[in-house]
């Protein structure tokens, strides 16, 4: 944070380690995601002003350009926004006939200085 301007760069995920409580969907959400050649998500870069932001993530080898909204509290930045998961080449995800939207909403919280 400087001068009421955020800016993050090269935050990197380790994707490997995302449970969701159920090891065979654990298992799938990996598959989906192309874990074994992609094992982390970036972002890539993001600035933000009052609120606001907008930045590159890249998943899957794929990148995508997202925007969203972000509060500062205490040491730690909480920010939110949304991917279109075909952007990152991830699709027609079903199981015994349940599926995904395409629309995800990703929330973070990462420590500032």
């Amino acid at each position: 944070v400087k001068n009421g301007q955020v800016l993050a760069e090269n935050i990197k995920v380790n994707l490997r380690t995302l449970k969701t409580g159920i090891k065979l969907r654990d298992e799938h959400t990996l598959k989906y995601l192309g874990v074994k050649k992609h094992p982390e998500a970036v972002l890539i870069k993001a600035v933000g002003q009052n609120g606001k932001g907008k930045g590159q993530l890249k998943v899957n080898g794929k990148v995508q350009d997202v925007e969203g909204t972000y509060k500062i509290n205490g040491k730690e930045l909480d920010a939110e926004f949304k991917i279109n998961l075909s952007g990152f080449g991830i699709e027609d995800i079903s199981y015994k006939g349940v599926g995904v939207d395409d629309e995800a909403t990703i929330r973070v919280k990462v420590p500032i200085k």
